[in-house]
């Protein structure tokens, strides 16, 4: 399955603080990009390890890499700028403390010899959530503050701010972090990574280390499904260029970065190349691909943490108390071989669809997802249009068991759905 042969960005939103950043939001900037690439590289190596545990068991369980419990993290509001534009702002208003629900991420080195004695070597990375003690610590002092502290080295001139949700096992975690950029020679190369609900040292490790998985590319490995699996939902969009911290290859017009696809090619694992898919606006004069199939996936949509119905804890009014959904699509686009004109079908799936509930109710509700969706009619003639639905809705109960006629007519105290609509050119 090729992950990126086309993408839909969905924008979420979220609120970064304070209003007095002022800097434009650069999401497509270059700092913007490394940061997307750094977060996708520890996805990736959450997901390796995964697969790694795989392929050493003889008796797997059958699990896909992108699962409703794999490890996702969605970014949003992403600001870069000079170091200057937030030297008055607050620490704690950019960098979340490590209090609370964190990540403990373990990086582990995979090192494998190949038949002809090469050894090759990635980095996965194992992945849990732990409970970190309330961090008492007054961040409220100004970042040029804790420039003068010698906490930042000031050779970092450049940064970027942004909203993390971490999303792993029916978990997530909104939060801040602030990342720092140097154009000095020697520390150019270095991306200062400030995020405590991962770890810094997390983050430093996996991002410094290369893009290529080259244990998958091994004569034992290579023709496994899983891992044919998991090097098409990695591969790099068309037209990505490659980002010079990480190594990963990264597509500025969606954000979404992969392993570079002339680099698998190199290994003998060739892309799907562009004349497979019919090109937007094609007259369709000419035979279409034998059988080709294009998957998509955009970026998980998630629903803000929704309070209604939920109680607050008296005792600790920090813990988390309330009720969201997430979910991926995928689109695929089937073409057939067949003299003009053209023909196909679109259709958008529902993929990884989760929700969570945490903390008290107010009385009882429960959680009823739903989706729908339209297929073009096989012999469709591109463009061809579809979509899909899903969401969930909130049933209020007077019993913690839903009555019979409660079941007949349900009051729903809350609803919540995305719609994706593809076109398959």
């Amino acid at each position: 399955m090729n992950r990126w042969q086309f993408y839909i960005v969905l924008l979420i939103g979220f609120c970064l603080g304070p209003a007095a950043l002022t800097s434009q939001a650069q999401s497509s900037s270059p700092d913007a990009m490394t940061v997307r690439a750094i977060y996708a590289k520890v996805e990736m190596a959450s997901q390796l390890q995964d697969l790694r545990d795989q392929l050493g068991n003889p008796n797997p369980t059958k699990k896909s890499i992108h699962d409703a419990g794999s490890l996702h993290f969605v970014l949003s509001e992403i600001k870069t700028g000079s170091i200057n534009d937030i030297r008055s702002l607050m620490l704690a208003d950019l960098v979340t403390k490590p209090s609370g629900r964190t990540l403990f991420v373990t990086p582990s080195r995979w090192n494998f010899t190949a038949s002809d004695g090469e050894t090759l070597h990635a980095m996965s990375a194992q992945i849990s959530w732990t409970q970190s003690p309330y961090f008492t610590e007054d961040w409220n002092i100004p970042i040029s503050r804790v420039i003068d502290m010698g906490v930042i080295d000031p050779a970092y001139s450049r940064y970027a701010s942004f909203t993390v949700r971490a999303i792993y096992q029916g978990e997530q975690r909104d939060y801040q972090a602030l990342f720092l950029f140097s154009d000095d020679p020697e520390k150019q190369s270095t991306v200062f990574t400030v995020d405590h609900i991962i770890g810094m040292s997390a983050l430093q490790t996996l991002s410094a280390d290369q893009s290529l998985p080259e244990p998958l590319l091994a004569q034992p490995f290579r023709t496994r499904p899983e891992v044919s699996s998991f090097i098409e939902w990695w591969r790099g969009q068309p037209g990505c260029s490659t980002d010079a911290h990480t190594g990963m290859c990264c597509n500025p017009a969606t954000g979404q970065c992969g392993v570079s696809s002339r680099a698998l090619q190199v290994k003998g694992l060739g892309a799907i190349q562009s004349s497979n898919v019919l090109p937007a606006g094609s007259a369709c004069g000419a035979p279409c691909p034998a059988s080709s199939t294009t998957t998509i996936t955009p970026n998980p949509f998630s629903d803000i943490n929704d309070t209604t119905g939920h109680l607050q804890n008296e005792l600790n009014p920090n813990d988390p108390s309330y009720h969201s959904g997430h979910v991926t699509f995928n689109a695929v686009c089937n073409y057939s071989r067949s003299t003009a004109p053209c023909t196909g079908t679109c259709n958008v799936l529902v993929a990884n669809p989760g929700t969570v509930e945490l903390g008290a109710t107010n009385g009882c509700h429960v959680m009823v997802p739903f989706s729908d969706s339209t297929t073009t009619p096989a012999g469709g003639t591109p463009p061809l249009p579809c979509s899909t639905t899903w969401g969930y809705k909130v049933r209020l109960c007077k019993f913690c068991t839903c009555t019979l006629a409660e079941l007949a007519n349900p009051v729903f105290i809350h609803t919540w759905q995305h719609t994706v609509q593809w076109t398959c050119p």
